[in-house]
C-alpha cells in the first residue's frame, strides 16, 4: 500500500486554522484529514453549491445525505441531443430518466 503523506496535508490545515484564529488541529491518519478537509470546504463554501459534487466525487453522498438513497440520484441524465448524435449502440440514458 502506498504511504500518503500526512505532515505536509497537516500543515497546510494548520496554516489556514491560524490565518482564521483557529487552534492547530492534531490530526494523525490520511483518512481524518480527508474529512477535515471535507469540513473546511463545507464551511468556506457554504452557499456556493460545493457540497454535492465534494459528496459524489468521494462517493460519500449515500453515506452523508439522508435524502439520498440510490446511487443513481447522484447521476445526471444525459441529454437526448447527446444519445440521439452518439454512434455508441451500447448508449443508454442514466437510470431514473
Amino acid at each position: 500500500m502506498l504511504e500518503r503523506p500526512t505532515s505536509g496535508i497537516l500543515d497546510d490545515i494548520n496554516s489556514i486554522r491560524e490565518r482564521a484564529g483557529l487552534p492547530a488541529a492534531s490530526i494523525s491518519s490520511y483518512t481524518g484529514l480527508l474529512l477535515e478537509v471535507e469540513a473546511q470546504r463545507r464551511k468556506e463554501f457554504a452557499f456556493e453549491g460545493h457540497r454535492w459534487f465534494d459528496l459524489v466525487r468521494t462517493g460519500r453522498a449515500l453515506e452523508v445525505l439522508d435524502k439520498v438513497t440510490h446511487i443513481n440520484q447522484t447521476l445526471f441524465p444525459i441529454p437526448q441531443a447527446e444519445i440521439i448524435a452518439n454512434n455508441n449502440p451500447d448508449m443508454y440514458q442514466n437510470d431514473g430518466y
